[in-house]
């Protein structure tokens, strides 16, 4: 028998471990049936009847995958000679793990399963937003303390073929910061009345972000007196580039022992 079919990738429907194809028949010749193989293989064989829907699947593949995809007629055991196409499966997202600095983020990538050429990664909201490709890490510096970053990846696959594919993209968030942020530094008090105080400090080495206000808690207590004498006094940062601060506290009680403590938002 002969065999006069297109044989056409259907990549609408494609997966990982699914190749979908469309075929037409573009002769009248006679046969009983279509035979569908991959890599030639007698276990992948898919058998169609003439007149079936024209779509033939294969599944369980790799992902990442070169396969040759073989069609052949059949007329009772005769076999015509096989017509073939290659098909690319789509690789599988990479899996990604941050390795943080203060700031700076290096990202790694790895693929879990199946294959895959090459990566690509880039980073929106850093101050390098280029796309890195052929790259399996990339360290991103000049990152703001304490602020989280979105790192998004490709696979891909068939790098060195006509028709490369990839993955579904793969994110991860990770925040730039080693602990907890820094403590304001060298807090003073002056004295300006009985009932107050000036209290003077300066930003930390390391912040948390941009600092959008002070918050200034005091505890105060006496002996024989149950009830603390507590308060808040809260300061805008109207000014980002200002380091150092001061602030007057008024309405304190006499002959009561105070803890302050500087806090920032």
């Amino acid at each position: 028998p002969e065999i006069t079919i297109d044989l056409l990738e259907d990549g609408r429907t494609d997966t990982d471990s699914v190749v979908v194809f469309y075929y037409e028949d573009t002769g009248d010749s006679l046969f009983d049936r279509y035979l569908f193989s991959i890599d030639d293989q007698r276990s992948t064989t898919v058998v169609k009847e003439k007149y079936d829907k024209r779509l033939v699947t294969f599944d369980s593949l790799v992902s990442g995958t070169l396969y040759t995809v073989t069609a052949r007629t059949e007329s009772g055991e005769v076999r015509s000679r096989g017509i073939s196409t290659q098909v690319l499966t789509v690789p599988r997202e990479p899996t990604l793990r941050c390795l943080v600095e203060e700031t700076a983020i290096t990202i790694f990538l790895t693929q879990g399963a199946g294959r895959a050429d090459t990566f690509t990664l880039t980073c929106s909201d850093c101050p390098d937003t280029k796309t890195h490709e052929n790259v399996t890490s990339h360290r991103f510096t000049g990152l703001v303390p304490y602020t989280t970053y979105t790192f998004s990846a490709t696979a891909v696959a068939g790098r060195q073929t006509a028709g490369d594919k990839e993955s579904e993209v793969a994110q991860i968030r990770c925040n730039a910061s080693v602990g907890p942020p820094f403590v304001v530094q060298v807090v003073n008090f002056t004295f300006n009345e009985e009932t107050g105080l000036w209290m003077s400090w300066t930003e930390p080495v390391v912040k948390n972000g941009g600092i959008e206000k002070y918050a200034i808690l005091y505890n105060g207590t006496k002996p024989n007196q149950q009830t603390p004498h507590e308060g808040i006094v809260t300061i805008d940062v109207a000014d980002p580039t200002k380091h150092h601060f001061t602030q007057n506290i008024t309405g304190l009680k006499r002959e009561y022992n105070y803890t302050f403590e500087v806090r920032y938002l």
